[in-house]
């Protein structure tokens, strides 16, 4: 069930970026690609440092594997992948990670803790 939303600036991205998001958080997590899912926003009204340039923020949320060690593994994959699909430099990307229980999680009209 981990969820990976993508905002940003940008107008567009690369074909590719929803499956390599997808694959990349199967790794991360160890589960199967099936219950990822990956939400892109494009031309989103975001500024960092009040500054308009191009960036992006990434909302990752899982219900396990998210940790220091996890984290640090997921951003290292997806920097760049995010750096190259969206066209942002990743000194103007923020990832987010968090963990949800799964009692707070529906899937197919089933609670799944």
């Amino acid at each position: 069930m981990p969820l990976c939303v993508i905002n940003t600036t940008t107008a567009s991205y690369s074909p590719s970026l929803p499956k390599e998001v997808t694959e990349i958080l199967a790794k991360c997590t160890g589960l199967p690609v099936e219950l990822i899912m990956v939400d892109i926003n494009v031309k989103k009204d975001l500024y960092l440092g009040s500054s308009n340039e191009p960036c992006a923020y990434v909302f990752v949320v899982a219900s396990k594997n998210i940790d220091k060690e996890h984290n640090q593994a997921t951003s290292e994959l997806l920097f760049p992948v995010l750096t190259e699909a969206l066209g942002v430099d990743k000194s103007r990307m923020f990832i987010q990670f968090k963990t949800v229980e799964l009692e707070n999680v529906a899937i197919d009209g089933h609670v799944l803790g």
